[in-house]
This record gives structure tokens, sequence and C-alpha cells, in this order.
């Protein structure tokens, strides 16, 4: 009886202890499926898309050492799983942009087939497959992997995907506005969106009564704010819409068309009318001189009208707008400390505010046609203070950006012309570059300081400097005595319109960033964690326990 007992303790040990086993295993090819996608996607992509040839050679002779340092008889099983899990992560992402059942159907159907052949190729386990599955599958769900090179540089906070129409908005639109609970980020999205509370009998409602034209894009506007100290997104109601300026947020066909508003449910609706017909948008469009006279034109009665309809909106919803800094008739107007400020300009349009000719001066940058002028606010009596007038044969350029470029509290205009540059106002109202990019392909992002005193990180969208493909990829520099040094690079095509807000008082700003062609959008924190250092550390750790086990395991064989 006494030996019975010993061997039913023993047996139980024995089935406890394998099971335990087992589940480690398992552990260990969850914890490698996710190890060698990061791989993949933080050392082997950005070797490639970096170095060209030179590091196609590298990434061959990782994957040389790599297979043959691992023990023979196991070769053929660690090769196949590192397949299967490389090709299950990037199936999973790129059937996220797939409505929710379409995407379970076939997610499950594509993770079928790559089960059976790595069961029949490399007899891995059916448990390790499913675990490698339902871990690669939440990854996705929480980050996908397109967007996992962002991790080595940044906290990755919110993500999310508005619905619009990739002719109206190619890229996201998103402004930064001040409201009283802090800063928060505006944007748009399809209306009627059931998401947000609302159908399509609330648009054919608006549409019978007059409301909405029938046969037009209408959108709704959209808040990314802070909630319990997360970042969520829900509608923005009217009084929040009052600090808004209605042409940030305008289609990349303006001023062709203009946004008109209209009032539905408590709701302020966008939509779109023409302007001018596609031959007078054409000939405005093709000509020789960004802000040509003709354009500019168009573009300051495009905003007037906006602004006029946007009035009678808001008015409408119960709130007064906030009137913006506006130019009519060759004058600046606009509140400045609790006082009206009028400015006798040749500028058409308001670019963006700044120090722009010293540290710490409050001054506006206005544009024209092929012309810039900077308007000190300073004083008893606000002037100009600089200008810049372009040439038909060297022109100014349209798509700008103002930031910080040193450790002085000055900023500079980062010019997107063919090639971009970098503008600087002087002291004695004269302009100069002091940075020309040396390709057509460098567009800058926008300007961010983390910390007060320290050096900005431009960012912006650049190719590799090896490689000839014209692709980009979001790219961090430091000016210094006239050029650019390049701090890192995150292979990830696609960010655009990079915004900095202050979500959270007296933590860091964040980023909020768009991703072209998908209504999708991005919130990042910086971070200053080495990862890509450590997973070269870790991958040459794992290359030296694939050599001593097959060097145990050979010297195991020869002892027999």
């Amino acid at each position: 009886m006494q030996h019975l007992g010993i061997q039913t303790r023993s047996s139980a040990r024995r089935l406890f202890t394998g099971n335990w086993g087992h589940l480690a295993r398992i552990l260990a090819c969850v914890a490698w499926s996710l190890f060698v996608n990061l791989v993949d996607e933080w050392l082997v992509r950005p070797l490639v898309q970096d170095l060209a040839v030179i590091g196609v050679l590298l990434v061959l002779l990782m994957a040389w050492l790599w297979v043959f340092a691992i023990p023979r008889p196991h070769r053929r099983w660690w090769v196949v799983f590192s397949l299967f899990s490389l090709c299950a992560c990037q199936a999973l992402a790129s059937f996220a942009s797939l409505p929710l059942g379409q995407r379970v159907l076939t997610a499950a159907i594509s993770m079928a087939i790559l089960a059976a052949a790595a069961r029949w190729i490399g007899r891995v386990a059916l448990s390790a497959l499913l675990g490698s599955m339902l871990v690669l599958a939440a990854a996705n769900a929480w980050l996908p992997e397109n967007l996992w090179p962002l991790l080595t540089h940044f906290r990755v906070l919110a993500v999310g995907t508005f619905t619009v129409d990739n002719g109206n908005y190619p890229v996201l639109p998103l402004d930064v506005v001040r409201t009283q609970h802090g800063e928060v980020v505006l944007t748009v999205t399809r209306w009627p969106d059931t998401r947000f509370g609302s159908n399509t009998d609330d648009y054919l409602q608006a549409v019978k009564s007059g409301k909405l034209p029938a046969d037009h894009l209408v959108y709704q506007y959209m808040q990314l704010a802070p909630e319990n100290g997360r970042i969520g997104a829900r509608p923005a109601t009217a009084q929040e819409l009052a600090e808004v300026q209605p042409t940030e947020l305008s289609g990349a066909l303006a001023p062709f068309d203009r946004s008109t508003w209209a009032v539905v449910g408590g709701r302020v609706l966008q939509y779109t009318v023409r302007t001018q017909s596609s031959a007078g948008a054409v000939d405005a469009a093709l000509q020789p001189v960004q802000y040509a006279p003709e354009l500019a034109e168009l573009i300051v009665q495009a905003h007037q009208d906006e602004w006029k309809d946007w009035s009678q909106a808001l008015r409408k919803a119960g709130v007064a707008p906030v009137a913006p800094w506006r130019i009519d008739n060759g004058v600046l107007s606009g509140k400045w400390r609790g006082r009206t400020v009028h400015v006798r300009v040749d500028a058409q349009f308001v670019i963006g505010s700044g120090s722009f000719t010293k540290p710490g001066a409050h001054e506006l940058l206005l544009g024209g046609s092929n012309l810039l002028e900077v308007v000190s606010l300073a004083g008893n009596r606000p002037h100009v203070v600089a200008s810049l007038h372009g040439s038909p044969a060297n022109p100014i350029g349209e798509g700008m950006q103002v930031g910080p470029i040193g450790t002085a509290d000055k900023d500079a205009v980062f010019v997107n012309a063919s090639p971009a540059y970098i503008l600087s106002f002087t002291g004695d109202g004269h302009a100069r570059r002091i940075y020309t990019a040396p390709n057509d392909d460098l567009q800058f992002l926008a300007s961010i300081r983390t910390a007060p005193g320290a050096a900005p990180e431009i960012l912006a969208d650049d190719r590799s400097a090896v490689r000839s493909s014209s692709t980009t990829y979001l790219t961090s520099y430091t000016y210094r005595d006239g050029q650019l040094y390049r701090n890192w690079r995150v292979f990830e095509s696609g960010i655009e319109n990079v915004r900095q807000v202050q979500f959270f008082p007296g933590q860091p700003p964040c980023l909020v960033a768009a991703v072209a062609g998908s209504g999708a959008y991005v919130v990042l924190a910086r971070h200053f964690w080495p990862l890509q250092p450590a997973l070269v550390v870790a991958w040459l750790l794992v290359l030296a326990g694939f050599m001593v086990a097959g060097w145990q395991q050979r010297r195991r064989l020869r002892w027999r």
C-alpha cells in the first residue's frame, strides 16, 4: 500500500511537471513569434530600406548566421515556425481595414492555410501555432503591424480611423484649438456615422427638410481629447467649434471648392460647393508662380465667404464665433490683448504666428501673391517689420510650417518647395535662406521642442541617401551651423499633418499625426528608450544561445 502511494505521488508529480513544461514551451513559442516580427520591423526592414544593397547583404548575413547556428535536428522546425509567424502577422495587419465580419472570416481562412502548411512542412505543434496566432492577433488589434516602427521612438497613446473620402481629404485634417478644458484636436468624419449616434434616416430627413443638399458628401466635426487619462474621440459641440478656424479643416480642392455649413439636430455639418468651373480651376492651378494674383484673389474670396457662412451656422447653433485674424481690402484686423488692431499690409491671408525677427517677439506671418510679410504686434502701433518678395524665376513656395529652429525662443519658416528650404528673418527686416534640402523629396512636417531651452527636433519626410527610391520616411533632424543632422529615422511612410498638442498639463506635449490615404490618425508621446540597440543585443544573445546549444549537441554526439 505504501508502495502504491509513492507511485501515485510520482505520477502526479510527472503530470504536473509535464503540464508546466508544455505551457513553458507554448509561452516560448509565443515570445519567439513576437520577437521575429520585431526583428523584421525594427532591424531587417530598416537595413534594406536605408542601405539598399549593403543592407540586403547584411540581412542575408544575419539569416545565414542564424540558420546555421540552429542545431541540425531542430533547424526545419525553427525556420518554418519563424516564417509562419512573419506571414501570419503581415496577413493579420493587411486585414485590419476590412469590416469586422469580413476581417474575421478572411483571417480565419488565411490562418488555417498557414497553420496547415506549418504543420505539414515543419511538424509544428498546433498549440504553438494557435498561441502564436492569438498573440499576433491581439498585437495587431492594439496597433497594426505597419505602425510598429513608430514604437522605436514613441509611445502610442491612441490610434483610430475616421471615414473620409480620399478625394476630399487625402490626408485627415487636424487642427489644435484651446477650449476651457485645455487643448484638443479637431478633425472631420463622414456624416451620418452609427459609431457617433447618427444614421441614414437622419440624413434623409435633413435632405427632405431642405437643410442639406442631396448627393453631397457631408462631414461632422470630431474632437480628440483626454478622457479619464486616455485619448478619446467624440463629436465636437458647437461651443468647442467657436475657436476653430474653418479654413484649417477645408478639403484638398480648396479654394476651387469651398466649405459651407448646415445645423442639423444641434450639430454643425460641413459640405462643399464649387467656386469655379473645372476649366477655370485648371488654369489657375497651372499658373507658373505660386500664389499668382488670380489664385490669391480666389483664396481671399473663398475665405471671406466661408467665414460668413461659418458665423451664420454657429449663431444658428447658439454660439458666437471667435473672430480670427483677417485681411480685408489690404487691412489686417484682429484682437490682441483686449484691443482691436488694424494694420495696412500688402499680403492677403494669415499663415501663422511666432517670433520671427527676434526671440520672444509677438508677430504674425502673412502671405500673398509670391509675398511674405511679418507684422509685429508689440508696442502701441503694430506694423510690418519684415517682408520678402519672390520672383517668377525664384518663387517663394506655398506649403509652410512655422516652428523653432534653435535653442533661442525664435521661429523660422519651413517652406515645402522643390527643393524645400528654411527661411529666417533678421531683426533689420531681411529674410535669408539658412538651409536648402539636398533633394526634391524632403518635406518638412513640424518642428517640436520637447523641453524648454532644448534644441528642437525638426520632423520631415525624407528619403534614403543611399537608395535611388523616392520613398520617404519619418525622420528627425537637428539644425546646426547651416546643416541638418539626422537624429533618427522611423521607417514609416505616409505620416502627415503632424501637430503638437498639450493634452495633459504638466507633461511633455504629445504629437497627433494623420496617415495619408487612410483616414487614420495616431497620437504619440516621445520616449528615449534605446529599444533598437536593446533588440540588437537580444538578437546577438539568441544567436549565441543557438550556437551554444549546437555545440553542446555535437559534444554529446561525439562522446557517445
